[in-house]
């Protein structure tokens, strides 16, 4: 019998018919096998030997090539890097040669393998090499071959509703598994919502996994792989059954990085139900360790609390029903959390809020007073040259250095030749010389601020700006230059004592 079908299998070879030799191969094994030549376990039934799916390693980069019906042309993607590609498969024996051609980044490859019998409970394993026309040089490759495809690795078909499968893949023992089973899911859909909970934790798993290795095109590449973001993408994709779990993490979650990453996660949400979370939200301020997200919608510098997550996604979100929902909790709650109400709606731009910041410009306190003159600044209404240049008398000269900046943008923002401009430069100039003086008599005393003299300087970069903008325009007066200042700062006795 082994004599027959080894005469059958060399007039095969010579026929040249695809994939027969491979499955004959397969057949003298498993009749060897009974004949207890060679005890091996019995293979799983595997048809046709190039599959609906190849598994593909290039020196380290992945790829999936997935078979089109009624032939042996594959389409390949590489996802990490975007590439995509069309192969032609021949098989000969257990040998098999693939051109890949059309491809997106226009670098052309042949590849040649061999197939070898799939070991328990998997396809056929091919190992081969390649070369491109961008590269001479042979490189590895490697495939498992499977019997049906997968489209939540392709792309292509209908899911695998196999969500047991890509659930276990969360408890890897790599970032990368984990990034790779939450992709799984969120591709499934509602499907997966008995998953959701298994996601939200894992928006606390932090863990990044890097690769590099040599692409398709024959360049070096590399990536990352976030167990996080793969979460967060998931329970996006997942969609409404999601979105209680993610509200109920973001308002009680013990950890801090779930409820940093499920206000980030539910401002993706199209929907009014995430809004009113968010804005409850403002008022957690605990500390996220390690974060590396920065907002300056309440304020620039400082470690990344969960507040300040809420305010930049909100901030960021669109829709009317964002603003209306802000402003409902501009006038209760405990003033810090109003005042963060207030500073969401001041990066909106939500005019409703230039009466409060008109208001707190008048505060008696320095603090309210500069936060206000900030937000009348970032809201940019069409007077605010006229609402800013009474600000320049203000007794604290921080909230003079804010009122300064903001004039000055404001006059760069003028079309030439504005009277504005002209208003803008008198009064600047006015103040210059008043805070000069002020400098020159405080030097005799040893008593010179930084805060004033932080003054100066805003007004001298503010007014060489709008010189800049208006070199061609003569009807301007001349500017003081940098020398004067610079000759009282570091000529004349000094000692600076802080801000006043």
């Amino acid at each position: 019998m082994t004599g027959a079908l080894c005469a059958l299998r060399t007039r095969v070879r010579h026929a040249f018919v695809p994939g027969l030799g491979l499955a004959l191969l397969f057949a003298a094994t498993t009749v060897r096998a009974q004949r207890g030549v060679v005890p091996i376990p019995q293979q799983p039934v595997f048809g046709d030997p190039l599959g609906a799916q190849w598994d593909v390693v290039e020196n380290g980069l992945r790829g999936v090539w997935t078979r089109r019906p009624g032939g042996n042309t594959f389409d390949a993607v590489w996802p990490s890097v975007g590439i995509r590609a069309v192969l032609e498969m021949t098989l000969v024996g257990t040998r098999v040669s693939i051109a890949r051609r059309q491809s997106s980044d226009g670098n052309n490859c042949d590849y040649v393998g061999e197939l070898t019998p799939p070991p328990p409970d998997t396809g056929p394993q091919v190992n081969g090499t390649y070369t491109c026309t961008r590269f001479s040089t042979p490189m590895r490759w490697s495939a498992t071959v499977r019997a049906t495809a997968d489209a939540a690795a392709s792309g292509t078909g209908p899911v695998q509703d196999d969500v047991q499968r890509c659930m276990a893949g969360l408890n890897g023992s790599s970032s990368g598994q984990r990034a790779a089973a939450a992709d799984c899911l969120g591709k499934m859909g509602a499907r997966a919502a008995a998953a959701v909970p298994a996601l939200v934790d894992m928006l606390a798993d932090a863990s990044t996994e890097y690769w590099d290795g040599l692409g398709p095109d024959g360049r070096l590449t590399g990536g990352s792989f976030s167990a996080r973001e793969s979460a967060g993408r998931a329970l996006v994709g997942i969609g409404e059954p999601a979105l209680q779990p993610l509200i109920d993490a973001l308002g009680k979650h013990p950890g801090v990085l779930v409820r940093e990453g499920a206000a980030e996660v539910l401002s993706r949400f199209n929907t009014v139900r995430a809004i009113e979370p968010l804005v409850r939200a403002l008022g957690d301020e605990t500390i996220v360790k390690g974060s590396l997200r920065r907002s300056a919608v309440l304020r620039d510098t400082g470690p990344t609390r969960v507040c300040d997550v809420a305010a930049h996604e909100l901030a960021s979100m669109g829709g009317g029903a964002v603003g209306d929902a802000l402003w409902s909790h501009s006038s209760d709650g405990p003033p810090a959390e109003t005042g963060r109400v207030l500073a969401v709606l001041v990066q909106r731009k939500d005019a409703r809020t230039l009466p409060i910041v008109t208001r707190n410009m008048a505060s008696a306190s320095w603090q309210t007073r500069l936060t206000a003159v900030n937000q009348m600044a970032g809201l940019a209404p069409p007077d605010l040259i006229s609402v800013l240049l009474p600000v320049l008398k203000d007794a604290d000269p921080r909230v003079q250095a804010a009122a300064v900046e903001g004039l000055g943008k404001a006059a760069l923002a003028e079309a030439i030749g504005s009277p504005e401009i002209q208003r803008v430069v008198l009064a600047l100039e006015a103040l210059q010389r008043d805070t000069l003086e002020d400098i020159q008599r405080r030097s005799k005393a040893y008593q010179i601020s930084n805060d004033v003299l932080d003054v100066a300087s805003r007004i001298h970069d503010a007014l060489t700006a709008i010189a800049e903008k208006r070199k061609h325009s003569p009807q301007l007066p001349a500017f003081p230059d940098r020398p004067l200042f610079e000759q009282i700062r570091d000529h004349q006795p000094y000692r600076p004592i802080g801000g006043m």
